[in-house]
């Protein structure tokens, strides 16, 4: 089965690597779009569903946290993954909080990211070696 993806980062390089990556990591796996902020991200998520959305949390127009708690809302199947520099501890919360399945810092592995997808599109919880502490039961 095809996992359908979304990447949403404010950075162009960052967006377009991701097509690589994500068909490197995976066979299963397809990048189906990607958006600059979490406006363009809900937009896309309006049109085309994707299966499993990668969110970065700071971005102009509409920050990840404020996307993922739209998304999961209104579309509470797309599993979400938080993606960002940062790992502290308020940070993962919030976008658990706002209904994110997962948690990606961006020094994360090309394994730990394909995990991450597999298990978000599976409904289970993902949490990057560095913030896993946080949620020791998930």
């Amino acid at each position: 089965m095809e996992i359908k993806v979304l990447f949403v980062d404010d950075h162009e390089l960052l967006r377009e690597a991701m097509q690589d990556i994500i068909e490197h990591i995976g066979s299963d796996l397809k990048l189906i779009g990607v958006a600059a902020n979490g406006k363009e991200a809900l937009d896309f998520v309006n049109n085309q569903k994707p299966d499993v959305i990668i969110m970065d949390i700071d971005m102009p127009v509409m920050n990840g946290i404020d996307a993922t708690r739209e998304i999961n809302s209104h579309y509470p199947d797309v599993g979400i993954i938080g993606y960002s520099m940062c790992g502290e501890r308020w940070r993962v919360e919030d976008m658990v909080e706002a209904g994110a399945k997962g948690y990606l810092v961006k020094t994360a592995t090309l394994e730990e990211l394909n995990d991450a997808i597999q298990k978000v599109f599976k409904g289970e919880y993902f949490f990057t070696k560095d913030v896993a502490k946080y949620f020791p039961l998930q």
